[in-house]
């Protein structure tokens, strides 16, 4: 084992690991936030989970707790997850990366918290941006959706976790009358941001999870058809005018 160890120290290190830390150091001096899919989840809509980067290392990254919506969510040692962020340079990256177990680190206000040592992508590959189009709601109030599974029955109301142009991932915060099934046509009524406003709309369940503290469920629809503005709202929404300000 040490004989390994001390061929690893001689050979020079490969040009593309130079190159993923180098990314993933640029995105921690811009402050880039990161999106964890975890790779276990097969579904169309899977949990999309946001953090900040706090330490780029050899062989590591060490990143703040993940939130989905404003719940924290732990992750398992092990765990393998889809990493995406944006490069100023070469836009949407996306590698996979393992979760090494959680680590105190000490916080901008100095004061000492719980974050996560992930391992370093081996590689990282350009994503395209059509194919990639989803906005999360990890800061300020998410818009509020409410699913009807009949006409005038007490619904399900949630907020919105995640938006992509195909559908979205609902956080439900109150039952309604019925229990839903994968693969049931249901009726969603949602206030969203200009260009597309409040829209009431039929929608196919294609996610029914529970959230990590077991008390809310998550319920991921996709559109019957096709949304005018949602596409526009996304981009939008992915890159707000004083994001862009900030980094020129």
């Amino acid at each position: 084992m040490w004989l390994s160890k001390i061929k690893k120290a001689l050979l020079p290190e490969p040009e593309s690991v130079r190159r993923v830390r180098g990314l993933l150091a640029e995105a921690y001096r811009t402050s880039t936030k990161l999106e964890l899919e975890p790779l276990s989840q097969p579904s169309l809509h899977k949990l999309v989970l946001i953090a900040s980067i706090e330490d780029v290392r050899e062989n590591e990254i060490i990143i703040s707790q993940p939130l989905v919506g404003a719940l924290n969510h732990p992750l398992a040692t092990g765990e393998h997850f889809r990493l995406l962020f944006t490069s100023k340079s070469f836009g949407h990256l996306s590698g996979k990366t393992e979760s090494l177990g959680r680590i105190e680190i000490e916080s901008a206000e100095a004061r000492m918290i719980y974050g996560y040592r992930m391992s370093l992508p081996a590689s990282l590959r350009i994503v395209d941006r059509r194919r990639k189009l989803r906005v999360s709601f990890g800061s300020g109030p998410p818009p509020s959706a409410a699913l009807y599974t009949r006409r005038k029955c007490i619904p399900l109301r949630g907020t919105v976790q995640d938006l992509t142009p195909a559908g979205m991932l609902i956080r439900v915060l109150h039952k309604g009358e019925q229990e839903l099934e994968l693969g049931q046509k249901v009726h969603l009524s949602v206030h969203l941001p200009e260009p597309v406003g409040s829209i009431s709309v039929e929608v196919t369940v294609v996610r029914l999870a529970p959230s990590s503290n077991r008390v809310n469920n998550y319920i991921g629809v996709t559109f019957v058809r096709e949304i005018e503005g949602l596409e526009t709202l996304i981009k939008r929404l992915q890159n707000p005018p004083n994001t862009l300000k900030k980094a020129s």
